[in-house]
């Protein structure tokens, strides 16, 4: 590197008897030397330089680009240096046309793999995938690969570019820095419905606690609790293992259970399994549900227990930008079951769709979403039971409504929002929600806010349903703190 500036210094002493005069690079002559041939055609670097500005960092700059790309898409590791400059002058700019040496050493090629920044049993995972890199250079084809398995594991994220650096016995060593993506969270949200009509005012929210990295190996659990109105509340636990003997197999298990008007408790059990891909999970869902009702339930509804057992399919596909606040992409997550019911000494069957979907696209400086559910059950029952319906209104849908304020055995919600971005998890945004359950067609509208703060994402709703005034409308207050 001093060889090189003592270069460039006796250049611009040579010239500098022309005072006043503009120094450019002009063009970039290239004489090359070494045992293996280099391929320059389609190389755009030197051209990027033409009519830069002359100085010591510029030419360095050059130097220097010039050496990475050489290794980036041929492997070899330089010495570049300048030989010669074939000065010309036009209109008062001297064009220096500086003439490079470029002295091709070696082509390196990685021996060894070193993983940082993950535990044990994730570094060997890691290193098993990474094996197919040795005996090649790192060019950026090979970085765009490497980059594409780590993606295959949304826990972790790349903590710096990595590197090839010499190992104690000489060997190239690739040197992969890692970090676990902050992906947990805790969540609690908190709405007031007013009071309407007869009906008192009354305060609805849930608890949330999300770990995505549980143990190292992007273990994922979750607890929640939910206060759906003043007689209705939801527990549920979920577990979700990524990767079983080392391979893309998913096993996830799901419980939950769920008390509703102080009538009914369905209880539910789902376990699922299949193949994952880079931003795909394709597998068969195995489960069941019980539904029991209460004292006043059994009078009022006229119902006993009954249990009913499920077999499906899964199919979940997600290529957002980012899940929280997305810029572009898509979601979309469908399960197709065959249920099987013994009620009351009666054996039936019936099956099940249920669809949710988040599209978006950015325009200009705004994003355009449209998110919904579709669910459809059929069931050989002339009275359906508590345990057919799906449920939807408040904070995840209509959120004019109270939460799961209707239920129907066909059920379609979508929402229409107009965002506009203010940072990674920040937005402002307007919406519109339609429905359709069983005929009836509900709608709400409004506006809201999210921000990142200190104390975490700080989120706002404000929405109005059929018939809603000013006092009416309904508030979604929500706090997640990200760790």
């Amino acid at each position: 590197m001093r060889f090189f500036k003592v270069i460039i210094i006796l250049i611009f002493i040579f010239y500098i008897n022309i005072f006043g005069r503009e120094y450019r690079i002009g063009k970039v002559f290239i004489e090359y030397f070494g045992r293996d041939t280099v391929d320059f055609s389609g190389i755009s670097i030197l051209d990027d330089y033409v009519s830069i500005k002359a100085s010591q960092e510029t030419i360095l700059e050059l130097m220097n680009h010039l050496k990475n790309w050489i290794y980036d898409n041929n492997g070899y590791e330089t010495f570049i240096s300048v030989e010669n400059i074939n000065p010309t002058l036009t209109d008062s700019v001297v064009y220096i046309n500086p003439k490079l040496k470029v002295m091709v050493n070696k082509r390196i090629v990685v021996d060894s793999i070193l993983v940082k920044g993950v535990n044990d049993r994730l570094k060997k995972i890691l290193v098993t995938k990474f094996k197919e890199f040795i005996g090649k250079s790192m060019n950026s084809d090979e970085k765009i690969a490497m980059r594409k398995i780590i993606s295959n594991y949304k826990f972790i994220k790349l903590a710096k570019e990595p590197v090839i650096v010499k190992s104690i016995d000489g060997k190239n060593c690739l040197y992969i820095e890692l970090e676990e993506a902050r992906e947990n969270k805790f969540l609690g949200s908190l709405a007031y419905v007013p009071r309407k009509g007869t009906t008192d005012g009354y305060f609805t929210g849930n608890f949330e606690m999300n770990l995505h990295n549980f143990s190292g190996l992007g273990r994922k659990i979750e607890i929640s609790w939910m206060r759906l109105n003043q007689y209705s509340q939801e527990l549920m636990v979920y577990y979700f293992q990524p990767f079983v003997l080392q391979k893309y197999i998913f096993f996830d298990l799901k419980f939950s259970q769920v008390l509703r008007d102080t009538l009914y408790v369905l209880r539910s059990f789902y376990f699922s399994s299949g193949r994952s891909f880079k931003n795909v999970r394709l597998g068969f869902i195995l489960g069941g549900m019980e539904g029991m009702p209460t004292k006043s339930g059994k009078k009022l509804l006229n119902e006993t227990s009954n249990r009913e057992r499920s077999l499906g399919i899964s199919f979940f596909i997600n290529t957002r930008n980012n899940d929280k606040n997305p810029k572009k992409g898509y979601f979309v997550t469908t399960n197709l079951l065959g249920n099987y019911r013994n009620y009351m000494g009666d054996k039936s069957y019936g099956y099940s769709i249920e669809l949710n979907y988040d599209f978006n696209m950015s325009i200009s400086s705004f994003v355009f979403n449209l998110n919904g559910l579709l669910g459809k059950k059929w069931v050989n029952l002339e009275t359906p039971l508590y345990t057919d319906y799906f449920w939807v209104g408040g904070a995840r849908d209509l959120r004019g409504y109270a939460e799961d304020f209707f239920k129907g055995l066909t059920v379609f919600v979508t929402s229409f929002e107009i965002r506009k971005l203010l940072g990674l998890y920040s937005r402002v945004f307007m919406f519109t929600d339609l429905g359709y359950i069983d005929g009836v067609i509900p709608y709400s509208y409004g506006f809201g806010m999210m921000f990142n703060s200190r104390v975490g994402i700080v989120g706002l709703t404000y929405a109005l349903g059929k018939d809603d005034t000013f006092s009416t409308a309904k508030i979604h207050l929500v706090l997640e703190n990200r760790f």
